[in-house]
């Protein structure tokens, strides 16, 4: 194994593990209300800080790696994961709690930064390796309430959990200290699915292209997070299905994501990143309709599914479609993660606030309305990308 493939290795471990840490505080979640006695508004207080903790991350890694250079900074912020997650299976004081599930965000969300990062600048603008690298952190992410209830089931504590995740996420830390990033930026000059298109010279915030992928990437993390917190219980308030069967559709979504990945980094031998976020968005908003407007458990659970198959591959494809525009910068992944992270911070509460007027289906209309501007979004990247080929 030559260096550089030893560094995209390293690569999609600690993104397989960013994975595992990310689904962990829902699964010990139900542990934590009922052993530290604490309420479902105080509960719902930690999951929000910790995805503002991830969005913060996006302005403090571009800060961060700008200061004092990539490898301090991720080695430095990814041990925050170990820290927090410590201090949670340590205290049952509240005001500390919050701060340590804000930290596990930022944590969380600097890995994803660096790691998108170091990706893309290794390999500029190929979705394949961007999907593959998304592929390990939804393995990580299915395997958590996997390894959950197996250790919770044989009778032992939840906290037993989150110390294997405490021991992943050191393994982390050391993987970055010992990882040559000085070979990320020494980028060999090959193939690319996007070689028609010339080399960006312009800066990536004044690039209309750029602000179309943060749009829809804005419009994907909403529909995505919106999804993976409403689903359970919109099927339960219709009555379309049972809430167990909805758990189970809901972890079976997972292994989908995983598919879909796959297939994609495979497709994107043969076709344009632009095009496939194309095929992707129309996928995903033709299911999500048929779902929405459905009330057979059969038809509902086939539209998850291809649902799911189709999202899948839409964001870390997004990502490598500017990838020629943000090489190199840390900024420009950080702003572009940002615009994700706000589209996946305000759209869930605001389908919940919908919800509490209208009633869980007009929550869900929003959510297929977001999609559909996702599509957009696609569309008019792929009308931009062939104006430039032609």
């Amino acid at each position: 194994m030559n260096s550089k493939n030893k560094v995209i290795t390293q690569t999609f471990y600690t993104f397989f593990v960013n994975g595992l840490l990310a689904l962990m505080i829902g699964s010990i979640m139900p542990f934590i209300i009922q052993e530290y006695d604490i309420s479902y508004v105080v509960a719902g207080m930690f999951i929000s800080l910790h995805s503002f903790g991830n969005l913060f991350s996006s302005l403090l890694v571009g800060y961060s790696v700008y200061r004092f250079g990539r490898k301090i900074s991720i080695v430095c912020l990814s041990s925050l994961s170990a820290i927090a997650f410590t201090g949670i299976i340590l205290t049952t004081n509240i005001p500390l709690l919050y701060l340590l599930f804000f930290l596990t965000g930022i944590a969380r969300g600097s890995v994803s930064n660096v790691n998108n990062g170091i990706i893309n600048d290794i390999a500029v603008g190929k979705s394949g390796m961007l999907n593959l690298l998304h592929t390990f952190f939804a393995v990580g992410a299915f395997l958590t309430p996997i390894i959950a209830s197996f250790i919770t089931g044989m009778g032992y504590s939840w906290k037993w959990v989150v110390i294997i995740g405490i021991v992943f996420s050191i393994t982390s830390v050391f993987i970055y200290a010992l990882m040559r990033m000085e070979l990320i930026n020494q980028s060999e000059k090959t193939q690319d699915e996007d070689e028609n298109e010339p080399i960006n010279r312009v800066p990536y915030y004044k690039s209309v292209d750029f602000y179309l992928a943060a749009a829809l990437a804005f419009f994907y993390l909403g529909a995505e997070n919106s999804v993976n917190g409403w689903l359970v219980t919109y099927f339960s308030d219709t009555g379309i299905m049972s809430t167990a069967y909805a758990q189970r559709l809901l972890s079976v979504l997972w292994v989908i994501i995983i598919v879909g990945r796959l297939l994609t980094a495979y497709l994107s031998r043969y076709l344009k990143a632009k095009s496939l976020i194309l095929i992707n968005s129309i996928g995903a908003t033709l299911f999500f309709i048929i779902l929405v407007l459905n009330r057979n458990i059969i038809v509902v659970t086939v539209s998850l599914i291809f649902f799911g198959f189709f999202l899948a591959g839409v964001f870390p494809t997004t990502i490598s479609s500017v990838g020629r525009i943000v090489k190199g910068s840390s900024g420009g992944i950080a702003v572009l993660l940002a615009f994700a992270g706000i589209g996946g911070t305000i759209l869930p509460a605001i389908t919940g606030a919908v919800a509490e007027r209208v009633g869980m289906a007009g929550g869900m209309t929003l959510i297929a309305m977001d999609i559909c501007l996702m599509l957009i979004c696609a569309i008019v990247i792929k009308i931009r990308g062939d104006q430039v080929t032609t």
